[in-house]
């Protein structure tokens, strides 16, 4: 239709697709520019290696099926569906409230940030913030020492619980 949103401030020269917002940027890389990757490397020609802790390129596309299939078996568990239903039926409840749930969540058992946030109806960032402060403060034990495994999975300290 050839409107453009509007600008505060200075306007930008207009490169590219109008309409767009251009935050500085005057145009995309092309032609096999790099982007900066801070270190970490993507598989190329065929490699099975991967940025992700050591884990092969074939075991993650394993975890993201089988992610799909404990998504699908996770809302049929009876047990953590009723643990849930304080948290996944209310829009706000309160930190402690979120914390109690996901403690009784993960007790005697390991799940993953996705199916928590599946069970509790919450995005996958706001439970990541929540599993990181509850590890930090020793509510939480990481299944696997290092912390951004794809693997990852959390379970109740019983220990500091019953203290």
């Amino acid at each position: 239709n050839g409107s453009s949103l509007p600008h505060y401030g200075s306007s930008l020269p207009h490169t590219g697709v109008q309409g767009l917002p251009h935050n500085g940027v005057h145009s995309l890389p092309r032609n096999g520019v790099s982007l900066p990757h801070n270190g970490v490397s993507l598989p190329r020609n065929g490699s099975q290696s991967s940025p992700h802790n050591g884990v092969e390129a074939s075991t993650i596309a394993d975890l993201i099926a089988l992610n799909s299939l404990a998504r699908d078996e996770i809302v049929k568990d009876e047990e953590l569906l009723a643990i849930a239903v304080p948290v996944k039926t209310k829009k706000r409840v309160s930190t402690a409230l979120l914390d109690t749930v996901i403690l009784d969540l993960c007790k005697e058992r390991f799940l993953s940030m996705i199916e928590i946030s599946v069970l509790l109806k919450r995005d996958e960032k706001t439970i990541r913030n929540y599993l990181a402060r509850l590890c930090r403060d020793g509510f939480l034990t990481r299944r696997y020492p290092t912390i951004n495994d794809p693997r990852q999975q959390y379970t109740t300290n019983l220990d500091k619980i019953y203290k």
